[in-house]
């Protein structure tokens, strides 16, 4: 029975989604490790280290937020489902075009937008120490190793101006890439671009503004039933973007090698009790919320 009345028979339920859904993502991170093995002729070396990095990152990311869906903490695992929205975009911008625009892309993620923020980093850093009594102190080595010295800030303003920066900078945000997809003629894309609302919704939990508080107050005050329906629907939209986010980025970097695969097929017709079973959870939440058939959804 999808809705439980016990709210710890309900987590349960819920637990058995994020098993499921750890071994989907597991299967995904299986495939993908042919591709990422060694360089090739469409993986060059950098592209494929870099991309690498940022496709680990996402997997251990993603085990946290199914870590924290299954001890109940839905709102935590939004924080890093953010995160793991952007590194996905950021991951498939870098994984599109030729070659040559492939390592172009790589270079400015982690040369050069590495380098640009080293300046705001280290004035942090310098405003920080200015505002301490003793500044030499070893409990600011750390701080004290980020500062810039004037030479070197020099370096790279002078290597990108003010207007450049911004531009890079902007290219590489999340709104940037975003566009970048609206206007592509790839329709996964565009799709992907159109269903990314919830990052929004993460950006209130980040910030702690009243916005957050207030829609986690709204669900504490309400009915039992309704608690129960928003928490499950909640739990099942994370687990399903975490699994969507890692298809898409597998998708493609298949694409990169220029591959086709009945692997996906496969995977969605194995996991297609979870999917059924999520959908469901949100069909009974938007019943319950708002009235909606089943058959208007």
């Amino acid at each position: 029975m999808l809705m439980q009345e016990d709210p710890l028979s309900l987590q349960e339920y819920i637990n058995n989604w994020t098993e499921i859904a750890t071994a989907f993502i597991n299967e995904c991170n299986a495939y993908a490790q042919p591709f990422i093995a060694e360089d090739s002729a469409h993986f060059p070396h950098n592209v494929r280290f870099v991309s690498t990095e940022l496709l680990n990152n996402c997997h251990q990311t993603s085990e946290s937020v199914l870590y924290l869906i299954a001890h109940g903490k839905e709102w935590d695992a939004d924080l890093l489902a953010r995160s793991i929205m952007e590194g996905s975009i950021k991951y498939i911008y870098m994984l599109l075009g030729t070659t040559e625009e492939m390592e172009e892309k790589v270079y400015e993620y982690w040369i050069t937008l590495r380098s640009i923020s080293s300046i705001k980093i280290s004035e942090k850093a310098k405003r920080f120490l200015e505002a301490m009594p003793n500044p030499q102190s070893y409990k600011w080595q750390g701080i004290r190793s980020v500062v810039l010295s004037d030479e070197d800030a020099a370096v790279i303003r002078n290597n990108y101006s003010r207007a450049e920066r911004q531009a890079i900078e902007e290219r590489w945000s999340f709104t940037g890439i975003i566009k970048h997809f609206l206007a592509s003629e790839d329709n996964a894309l565009r799709y992907f671009s159109m269903s990314v609302h919830h990052y929004g919704l993460a950006s209130h939990l980040v910030h702690k503004d009243s916005n957050a508080l207030i829609i986690q107050r709204d669900r504490n005050q309400r009915s039992l039933e309704r608690v129960i329906s928003a928490r499950t629907s909640h739990a099942a939209r994370v687990i399903t973007d975490i699994c969507n986010f890692w298809e898409l980025r597998l998708i493609y970097l298949v694409k990169v090698h220029k591959l086709d695969s009945d692997f996906f097929i496969e995977l969605r017709n194995k996991y297609k009790t979870l999917f059924e079973e999520t959908e469901k959870a949100h069909t009974i939440f938007h019943s319950i919320e708002y009235g909606t058939k089943a058959n208007e959804i």
